[in-house]
């Protein structure tokens, strides 16, 4: 096998085992599947969990429309539930990109605490 420094960087976390921290980050793909990485519960309102995602000091709000099919695993796969999120967790969502609305929507199917 190639030296560490050969087979590409590896960080101080990774090598230690730890987990790296994330880029917080939005993707919307063609078909409206939209990925939600690193955002912070704001509020939580009912089913509905919003979010925001921050790019250099600018946050975009969401908001997450849950129902009875939302996956909330935590970080061992366990399922859980909506109860299991609190304003200020730092959370992943995917879901569907909804349309209306002053706050951009989705129709959320994982919440990964």
């Amino acid at each position: 096998p190639l030296p560490p420094d050969m087979n590409g960087p590896v960080s101080a976390a990774a090598s230690a085992g730890s987990k790296e921290a994330a880029v917080p980050g939005i993707t919307i793909a063609s078909d409206g599947l939209v990925h939600l990485r690193d955002a912070r519960v704001v509020s939580i309102s009912g089913n509905a969990i919003e979010v925001s995602v921050s790019f250099d000091g600018d946050d975009f709000a969401w908001i997450a429309d849950t129902s009875a099919a939302t996956k909330f695993p935590d970080g061992s796969g366990r399922n859980q539930s909506i109860s299991a999120i609190r304003s200020g967790d730092i959370v992943d969502v995917t879901g569907e990109l909804q349309s209306g609305g002053a706050t951009p929507t989705l129709a959320a199917t994982f919440v990964r605490d």
